[in-house]
């Protein structure tokens, strides 16, 4: 994914998550948000490679640690 397309895809992820009015769909939203977010960390070396297939935020829209 070129950066311009991953920059865009996190901004309209962002801006849906503003005005989310549904937790649920907010929850995924968000995951959805931290997922990319993760994956470019690893990418740039900010992280380990080790693939986490829990989510990363709870059900009460919290980060798991």
């Amino acid at each position: 994914m070129g950066e311009d397309t991953e920059r865009w895809m996190q901004l309209q992820l962002c801006a849906q998550a503003a005005t989310e009015q549904y937790p649920d769909k907010l929850v995924a939203l968000v995951n959805e948000i931290l997922a990319l977010l993760e994956q470019k960390e690893r990418r740039l070396g900010m992280l380990p490679s080790k693939p986490n297939s829990e989510s990363p935020v709870d059900d009460a829209g919290t980060r798991k640690p």
